[in-house]
C-alpha cells in the first residue's frame, strides 16, 4: 500500500488476517484487543492521509468485524478528542 491511511479497511483486514493466522499457531491463543486509529495523521503530508470521522473508525470495527475472532478494540487519540456518532455496531 502507498499511503495506508487512506485505506483504512485494507490496512486493518491485513492486520487481522495476519493476528488470526498466528494465534491459529497456538494451542491456547490470547484475548487480543487491538488498538484502532481515531485521529487525522496530517504529519504524513499531503496525498498520504485522510480527514478521519466516523467512516473511518467504523470501517476498522468492520474490518475487525469481518476477519473473525478478534472481538473487541481500543480506540486511540492522543490528544482524547474522540470522534462522535460513529456506529459501533458492524454490519453482520
Amino acid at each position: 500500500m502507498d499511503a495506508p491511511d487512506k485505506e483504512i479497511y485494507r490496512l486493518t483486514e491485513a492486520y487481522a488476517k495476519a493476528e488470526n493466522e498466528r494465534l491459529d499457531e497456538l494451542d491456547n491463543p490470547p484475548v487480543t484487543r487491538p488498538w484502532i486509529q481515531d485521529f487525522t495523521a496530517s504529519w504524513l503530508g499531503m496525498g498520504n492521509y485522510i480527514p478521519y470521522g466516523p467512516g473511518a473508525v467504523e470501517a476498522q470495527i468492520q474490518a475487525l468485524n469481518d476477519n473473525g475472532s478478534i472481538d473487541g478494540y481500543l480506540i486511540w487519540n492522543a490528544g482524547n478528542n474522540y470522534t462522535e456518532g460513529i456506529d459501533f455496531t458492524p454490519i453482520e
